[in-house]
């Protein structure tokens, strides 16, 4: 497959570290699915429930994603996979999540995958996580069917929205491609 290569606006603004202090804890986010189960376990119905829960999960992934400056330029994006980008999380689920980037250089990209995913870590949320570009994610979806069909489900969640299309699009052309040939 043909890698696509996009290149940044000229003057287009980078990730910029934020400011010392200025991060939160996933703690809230804990807090609020603990006490959204307990409150809500005899009000809601399954389906209410699982949506609440996915607005709680991209509320506070959408103003992490802020806080640590992943924007729509940043060169950054992050993709929910599994559950969570097919919309279907359920009460305790893990959460799928690729960190996407425009080849970032290597200490940028460490510095925001721990910004991002320590927090979740430290407030004991399951995670499995990736951190790649897309063509880097496109190799492993053709080596590794369970990673393909993940990327199928995926969806943009917070950032550069094209990354996450280039990689949503280019998944989906991928496996019609190898169905194609079959």
């Amino acid at each position: 497959m043909k890698e696509q290569k996009r290149q940044p606006a000229a003057g287009a603004p980078r990730w910029e570290r934020p400011a010392a202090g200025s991060l939160r804890p996933a703690t809230d986010l804990v807090a609020a699915a603990e006490q959204l189960l307990a409150g809500s376990a005899r009000q809601l119905d399954s389906a209410a429930l699982r949506d609440a829960l996915l607005d709680l999960y991209d509320f506070w992934l959408t103003t992490k994603a802020t806080e640590i400056g992943i924007t729509a330029t940043s060169g950054f994006a992050i993709v929910a996979t599994g559950g969570l980008g097919r919309g279907e999380l359920l009460p305790y689920s893990d959460l799928d999540l690729m960190l996407l980037h425009d080849n970032m250089p290597p200490d940028v990209v460490g510095e925001v995958a721990e910004l991002l995913w320590y927090p979740l870590w430290d407030a004991n949320i399951r995670l499995d996580h990736s951190v790649r570009t897309v063509p880097e994610a496109l190799r492993v979806a053709g080596d590794d069917m369970s990673a393909g069909l993940a990327m199928l489900e995926a969806r943009h969640i917070a950032g550069d929205a094209d990354l996450s299309s280039l990689l949503i699009g280019g998944a989906r052309r991928q496996w019609r491609t190898g169905i194609a040939s079959r």
